[in-house]
C-alpha cells in the first residue's frame, strides 16, 4: 500500500505552489494557515478537493 505525502510531511521544507484551474493564476501556499486550517496528516492531493478560498 502506498501512502500519500501529507501536510506533515512537506510543512516548512518546500514551497507548495498552488494553481486555479479555471483562471491559470498561480500562489505560493502559506504552510502555517494550512496547519492551522487542516490536520497535519491531511494528504497533499486531499488539498484540492476541500480548500476553498
Amino acid at each position: 500500500m502506498t501512502t500519500l505525502p501529507t501536510i506533515g510531511y512537506y510543512y516548512n521544507q518546500y514551497d507548495l505552489n498552488v494553481s486555479c484551474y479555471e483562471c491559470n493564476r498561480y500562489h505560493t501556499a502559506d504552510w502555517d494557515m494550512l496547519v492551522k486550517k487542516f490536520d497535519t496528516n491531511v494528504p497533499i492531493q486531499k488539498l484540492e478537493k476541500i480548500t476553498t478560498y
